[in-house]
Order: C-alpha cells, then sequence, then structure tokens
C-alpha cells in the first residue's frame, strides 16, 4: 500500500472505532480488509478479483475509505 492509502486506512479505523464497531470491513480503491479496530489490526486483505462470492461474515461494520 502507499503511505496514502494507509493514511486513508488509519483514518477509516478511527471513524470505526468512534462508531463502536469491532470488525469492520474496509473497501478501498478495489481492495477490501477486515479490520479488528480494538487491535489496528487487519485481519484479512482481497482485492476484487479474489473475492469470487463477495460475501464477508463476522464484521458489524463497513467503511468506504
Amino acid at each position: 500500500l502507499s503511505e496514502e492509502q494507509l493514511k486513508r486506512l488509519n483514518e477509516g479505523v478511527l471513524k470505526a472505532g468512534a462508531k463502536g464497531i469491532d470488525e469492520s470491513l474496509m473497501i478501498m480503491d478495489g481492495l477490501a480488509f477486515i479490520v479488528n479496530i480494538k487491535n489496528s489490526t487487519v485481519v484479512t486483505a482481497i482485492d476484487s478479483k479474489a473475492s469470487e462470492e463477495n460475501i464477508f461474515t463476522n464484521i458489524d461494520g463497513a467503511v468506504i475509505v
């Protein structure tokens, strides 16, 4: 990821945390990330081509960054 993308992802983590989200789907530039907000940890990262079903489970919020 570029520095700009990392900055946007971190901003998304802050926004999700402010809304009380624990596990968030973050969508950015054709990439999808499942992020544990409490730990600021990316659990899963995939590009749009790798996700055939486009189904995400075990999340309680989504942020488009």
